[in-house]
């Protein structure tokens, strides 16, 4: 988000300034809808490295049963990746087919949330003259 920022040219800034606009507008009105694609790109890449490693972090920390989140809860918890990674392995068709719908819905999850950072960018994005949307 901070490089999508500072990717934003001053002389926008200063000329949104100039025309007697506050601080809030110059963000919302002028910089921010130039980052928002850097922006939502880093959100994307958050996104997927979130889905793409959280097996090789239950491999290497542990799984557990129980999920901390300022408290303990007594409730067990599972991610989608480690059914992948754990069911792949066993001799069973049905464990194949358990894996083979954990990795589709993974891939599912990925792909819609590229089409709604697509929307998001389609409409947010500045339009030059004789564009139409």
């Amino acid at each position: 988000t901070e490089i999508s920022f500072l990717q934003v040219p001053n002389s926008l800034r200063e000329a949104g300034y100039a025309l007697g606009f506050r601080e809030l507008t110059v963000i919302t009105r002028i910089a921010l809808p130039l980052a928002l694609p850097g922006i939502m790109t880093g959100v994307l890449f958050a996104i997927a490295i979130a889905l793409g490693e959280t097996a090789p972090l239950i491999y290497t920390a542990g799984w557990s049963n129980f999920l901390w989140n300022g408290k303990l809860i007594h409730e067990p918890i599972g991610y989608l990746t480690y059914v992948i990674w754990s069911f792949i392995n066993q001799p069973y068709r049905s464990a194949h087919a358990l894996a083979f719908a954990a990795a589709f819905l993974v891939i599912v999850m990925v792909l819609l949330v590229n089409i709604g950072l697509s929307i998001i960018l389609r409409r947010t994005r500045p339009m030059g003259p004789g564009q139409q949307r």
